[in-house]
C-alpha cells in the first residue's frame, strides 16, 4: 500500500479511524445508552463523556474543560453544571456510581465496535507502541494531563487510548498555531466554518499559516518514531476498515 507521508495525512487518517467508531455506533446501542440516561434525568451523554478519564482520576477542572472544548466553552460548562445539579459529580468532579455506570457502557459500546473493525491485534500493537512513541513527552495544556493518566490495558482500549492522545496533540498544536496569529477560539471558528471561496486572499493566507504552523508543531512528535512509514500503512488499514461499513 502506498501511502502519502505527512503530518497532515497522519492526522486525518487519526480522526477518520476515531470517527469510524463513533460513526459505526448501532441505533440499539443508542437506545441503551439513551434508556439509562433516562434514569438520571439526562437526556444526552453530552460533552461529559469525552472527560470521563479525567473526572474518574480527579484532575477535571473547569480548566481543562474549556481547553478540551476551545470550540464550544459555554455549552461544555453548562454540560458539566448539569451533572453538578443532579449531583452526578461531588465537589472535586469526581462520578458518582451512577454516573460511572453511564460511562462504562458507552465505553463498552465504543470498545467493542472498534473491536469488530480493526480486527487483527498484531497491528494494533504495532500502533499502540508507535502512538507512545510519538507522544513522548508530550506536554500540551490538553495532552500533558491526558498522558498523566492512567492507561487502560488490552490492545483495543490501548490503541484507543492512545489514538485520542494524539488528537489531542493536533488539538494542542492548532490552538498554539492560531493564538500565535492573533486569533481568539470564536474567530477561528469563524474562519475554519467560512466556505474557501467566500475567504478574502488575506484570510485564506492565513488559514494557511495556521495550518502550516499546526504541522511544524507537531512533526516533532511524529519524527520520534522510527518507523513511520509502517505505522501509516498499519493506520490506514485500520481506517479502509472502520470507513467500509
Amino acid at each position: 500500500m502506498s501511502i502519502e507521508l505527512s503530518v497532515a495525512t497522519t492526522a486525518a487518517v487519526v480522526d477518520r479511524v476515531v470517527l469510524g467508531v463513533h460513526r459505526s455506533i448501532s441505533d440499539e446501542d443508542k437506545q441503551r445508552i439513551r434508556a439509562i440516561l433516562a434514569g438520571v434525568d439526562l437526556k444526552s451523554p453530552g460533552y461529559w463523556v469525552d472527560l470521563a478519564d479525567f473526572m474518574a482520576a480527579g484532575t477535571l477542572t473547569d480548566d481543562l474543560v474549556k481547553t478540551r472544548f476551545r470550540y464550544a466553552q459555554e455549552a461544555a460548562i453548562a454540560s458539566i453544571d448539569e451533572l453538578r445539579e443532579r449531583r452526578l459529580v461531588d465537589d472535586e468532579l469526581r462520578p458518582t456510581a451512577a454516573l460511572i455506570e453511564i460511562v462504562d457502557v458507552v465505553n463498552d459500546v465504543r470498545l467493542a465496535n472498534a473491536a469488530e473493525l480493526w480486527g487483527d491485534e498484531a497491528d494494533l500493537g504495532l500502533l499502540a507502541n508507535g502512538a507512545d512513541a510519538m507522544l513522548k513527552g508530550a506536554a500540551g495544556p490538553l495532552v500533558g494531563p491526558y498522558r498523566g493518566l492512567t492507561e487502560p490495558t488490552g490492545p483495543v482500549a490501548l490503541l484507543w487510548h492512545r489514538l485520542i492522545g494524539l488528537r489531542y496533540l493536533r488539538a494542542d498544536a492548532h490552538a498554539a498555531a492560531w493564538e500565535t496569529a492573533g486569533l481568539n477560539a470564536a474567530e477561528m471558528v469563524t474562519l475554519t466554518n467560512t466556505e474557501s471561496k467566500d475567504l478574502s486572499d488575506q484570510a485564506r493566507a492565513l488559514c494557511d499559516a495556521i495550518e502550516d504552523d499546526t504541522n511544524g508543531r507537531s512533526e516533532p512528535a511524529y519524527r520520534q518514531l522510527d518507523h513511520w512509514s509502517e505505522w501509516m500503512v498499519a493506520l490506514a488499514g485500520l481506517r479502509s476498515r472502520a470507513t467500509e461499513g
